[in-house]
């Protein structure tokens, strides 16, 4: 570190000890929130009373932790239901504006779109069916992720697994034409057979 750093530490810690022993215990807090900058130097311990320097790592706390205050802000991001949700009202754009499928969706606060899409709430679980019309997907798909929003995948896994798996309208379609391929005689599934349906999609 040049000069310049080490006589800029120096003042910093001097700052620290006056400041905090002339404030009144009632500001202590709003001299917390000063500490940021604070927190992004090296301090000497030793010369800090045990209040200030509690302060100091109170501010470093602050500042490690901004990456994961901004995640718990948004929570669900990257969740299936927030991407989805996004796409659909950019697909639907040139025909209906995210307000009117808002209202489409039965939410009071039109602004309730945004919040789903930047990942700050999950959806309600009763709001699925109205939503999927409004964005023109299928509600069984819906639900199926809605449901691993609200209580993961492990245990929506677990509920799927008692009451069965959401089918949608495209999957009902394909196992109407696999009865049909097979005379209903309910196939085995074989390596050939799995194969070639993962060839279908590339896999």
């Amino acid at each position: 570190m040049g000069r310049h750093g080490h006589v800029d530490r120096e003042w910093r810690v001097q700052t620290l000890q006056t400041g905090w022993h002339r404030l009144h215990p009632h500001h202590h807090d709003a001299f917390f929130l000063r500490l940021r900058s604070f927190s992004q130097i090296p301090v000497f311990h030793a010369q800090l009373p045990p209040d200030a320097l509690g302060a100091v790592r109170y501010g470093r706390l602050i500042s490690n932790n901004s990456e994961t205050n901004t995640t718990m802000t948004t929570p669900f991001k990257t969740s299936k239901v927030a991407k989805l949700i996004t796409d659909r009202v950019d697909a639907l754009a040139h025909r209906k504006t995210q307000n009117e499928i808002a209202a489409e969706a039965g939410f009071q606060n039109a602004n309730f779109i945004s919040i789903l899409k930047s990942g700050k709430s999950k959806l309600p679980l009763d709001r699925v069916p109205s939503l999927a019309k409004a964005l023109e997907v299928d509600p069984a798909y819906l639900m199926r992720i809605a449901l691993e929003q609200a209580v993961g995948v492990t245990a929506a896994k677990a509920i799927t697994e008692i009451f069965g798996t959401p089918v949608t309208v495209n999957e009902k379609a394909w196992l109407d034409e696999l009865r049909d391929a097979s005379n209903n005689s309910d196939p085995r599934i074989t390596a050939r057979g799995r194969s070639a349906l993962r060839g279908i999609f590339g896999k």
